[in-house]
Order: C-alpha cells, then structure tokens, then sequence
C-alpha cells in the first residue's frame, strides 16, 4: 500500500520511509479526531489577518472544502497551487513561494494593524 501511495503521489524515499515508521494506532486516533473537527462555529471569530495556500487538484482535503473555509476568514491572501496533497514534498511545485507569500501577506497586514493600533 504505502509503495502504491509513494507512486501515485511520488514521494521521496525518505517521506515513505517516515510513513513506515507511523504508529498506526495513533495514525488511527488522529484520523478519527480529524474527521470529527468542525472549525465552522468559531471561523467567524478569527480577527487577525489570515493568508491561506489553496491546493487545486487535492483528493484528499477537496479544493472546494478548503475554498468554503476561506470564504469564511479574514483573508488577506490566497495562493493557490496546482498539485494534491503532497505538493508540499515536492521540489520544484511552486508551494514554498505560495507559503512565503502568505506569510509575507500575514505579516504585511500585521504590521499594519498595529500601526493603526
């Protein structure tokens, strides 16, 4: 299974070798406890400047679930990327610029609110 994962999503030989290495008890609890989060009851309270990094061809958190949440933030950014899940792992993706300006955006906007403060 995890040589079929690594394939179809082309992770590097030291990602599946950290895979390898879970505790699938634990790996287990946190899917569970991540499938029953729901951020939808507090979203509306967030009042700081938050950037976001969109990931367009995810399968496994759906590109209009992560869309629904950003419509729901404080937005200042949001960068969006092709690739699924793992973009992050992969050289080359465009992600870290993404990351690197939604941080930029956040910190940008923070500077500017206390400022204003």
């Amino acid at each position: 299974v995890v040589g079929q994962l690594a394939g179809r999503r082309r992770l590097p030989a030291w990602a599946v070798d950290q895979v390898l290495r879970h505790d699938w008890v634990q790996v287990a609890e946190a899917g569970r406890a991540i499938g029953r989060f729901d951020s939808r009851p507090w979203l509306g309270r967030i009042d700081v400047p938050v950037a976001t990094v969109t990931t367009l061809a995810d399968d496994v958190v759906p590109t209009h679930r992560q869309l629904d949440l950003t419509g729901a933030l404080p937005l200042v950014g949001d960068h969006r990327v092709e690739g699924g899940h793992s973009v992050c792992l992969q050289p080359g993706s465009g992600f870290v610029p993404a990351l690197i300006a939604a941080c930029a955006d956040v910190a940008t906007a923070g500077a500017a609110l206390a400022r204003a403060a």
